[in-house]
């Protein structure tokens, strides 16, 4: 993620101040998202969180939300791609995943084929 963080393209001008800014500038991380990422991400900011207020602000289900949210993750290098993560899980991350779906079931956060399909994954 490092690599390409840094950008100089020259001299920068601020037109409403006659503002001229030069040098080797750090790029955010967030520089790397595309305008859809963005739109995701303040979505969710904006919810704070709330999965069930992005499912109705993008008018997708939650599988979509959390697929979209592990992308987004994985592209800001918060999480690791590795298969090796996911065999090592230990059978308590695994019963409060279960958990956690089946809580998401009982407050009507998920359909039951949502459900379903979270626990076979």
């Amino acid at each position: 993620l490092l690599e390409n963080r840094l950008i100089s393209n020259g001299p920068v001008y601020w037109d409403p101040t006659s503002i001229r800014v030069e040098g080797t500038f750090a790029r955010s991380e967030f520089d790397q998202l595309d305008e859809n990422e963005m739109h995701f991400l303040r979505i969710f900011v904006h919810s704070e969180g709330k999965i069930r207020e992005i499912e109705k602000a993008l008018g997708v289900s939650y599988p979509t939300v959390k697929a979209r949210l592990t992308n987004l993750k994985e592209k800001l290098g918060l999480v690791s791609t590795s298969s090796d993560d996911k065999a090592e899980a230990s059978p308590d991350s695994i019963a409060s995943s279960a958990a956690d779906v089946i809580a998401a079931l009982d407050r009507g956060d998920i359909t039951p084929e949502d459900a379903i399909k979270q626990l076979n994954s």
